[in-house]
């Protein structure tokens, strides 16, 4: 899957993904490879993530098979779902078309040969740099898509100012949980207070 459509505009689909926090930059680096689009690395300020997490909170209770149409699931069934998603738990390796290998890089369960592999294909990869300032959250029964829009940010100050499609996420709920773990830690990292709207997330304590 290149290109992956919300509406009328068409993202690059993101294989895998990693995230750390720049200190210089105060700003928390999401890198994405696609298939298409080279790498794109979406640099996430501290008010867009604390906008962010409700929205994605919401679409997860949402999106989880023992919710109804008028009531989402508690925070202690999502407590429970965030362990095992993060702790790998749950049955069967992850699927779909977002393979967040580097996400298990970072919480050190990946193999000697899926880093030689990201290694090799990070060499001589397109990067593009972008400031994100909106995010579109779609909740299908299998699925979870994160596409987010940013302006331009060229290291040779050729910066946009029109927002345009920077990467979309197409993860199984578990991936998402994994994905949403990252943040989180390095938003703590940067010291942000971020993390009002994930009670379930803090209460799983992992």
């Amino acid at each position: 899957m290149n290109n992956t459509r919300l509406g009328a505009t068409q993202y690059p689909t993101a294989r895998n993904v990693s995230v750390r926090y720049d200190e210089a930059e105060d700003r928390v680096q999401l890198f994405a490879a696609t298939p298409r689009h080279g790498r794109r690395v979406a640099l996430i300020t501290r008010r867009f993530l604390a906008e962010f997490f409700p929205k994605a909170s919401e679409a997860l209770r949402r999106n989880h098979p023992s919710a109804t149409e008028t009531t989402p699931v508690t925070d202690v069934v999502m407590q429970f779902e965030h362990m095992a998603a993060v702790s790998g738990r749950q049955n069967g390796p992850p699927r779909g078309p977002a393979d967040v290998i580097r996400s298990e890089i970072h919480q050190g369960v990946a193999s000697a040969q899926a880093r030689r592999l990201i290694a090799e294909a990070d060499r001589n990869v397109v990067e593009r740099r972008f400031l994100v300032v909106s995010t579109a959250i779609r909740s299908e029964p299998d699925w979870i898509t994160i596409a987010l829009s940013g302006e331009l940010r060229d290291p040779l100050g050729a910066n946009g100012v029109v927002p345009e499609p920077v990467v979309a996420l197409v993860m199984t709920r578990e991936q998402t949980h994994r994905v949403l773990r990252l943040l989180l830690e390095q938003g703590r990292k940067a010291g942000w207070e971020v993390e009002d709207s994930l009670h379930w997330m803090r209460m799983s304590n992992v």
